[in-house]
């Protein structure tokens, strides 16, 4: 478990100004293919609650989605016509001002993080306190280059 502090950004400028550069908060899940990070994201409150109420979520818990469907809507460009399962993946949860970031141990690298933390918004802007990273090694994070 890796805990990364949340870090306030310096204030610059007219407050107009910074709202153009604060982005929203998601939770979903997401693949590391090649050097991109392809995600499906649903816009989400501090506590985790879907902000849009037309949002179907596709996991059996109902609160995220499920990687197996969302890899089959994908664009072919996107998939480079691999299974849902060849490329590294993740899924970031939202719950009490908390991020939580399952994802495959491959992809426990800063740089990989950092591109997690600015896709899905999770800053304390967004009312993100704390962000953890969880390598799970299981095989529901398993893809084609473990070994």
């Amino acid at each position: 478990i890796i805990l990364k502090p949340v870090k306030k950004r310096p204030k610059k400028g007219n407050k107009a100004r910074r709202k153009l550069h604060i982005m929203s908060l998601y939770k979903g899940v997401f693949w590391a293919v090649e050097d991109k990070l392809i995600c499906k994201k649903i816009k989400c409150a501090a506590n985790g609650n879907v902000l849009d109420e037309s949002t179907v979520l596709t996991a059996k818990n109902g609160k995220n989605d499920n990687h197996k469907k969302v890899w089959n809507t994908l664009c072919r460009v996107d998939t480079n016509g691999k299974l849902y399962n060849y490329y590294p993946r993740g899924r970031v949860e939202i719950c009490h001002e908390k991020a939580l970031v399952f994802l495959n141990p491959l992809l426990c690298i800063q740089e990989f993080e950092s591109k997690v933390i600015h896709e899905f918004g999770l800053t304390d802007e967004n009312g993100i306190k704390c962000v953890v990273f969880k390598a799970d090694g299981s095989k529901h994070y398993q893809s084609h280059f473990d070994v």
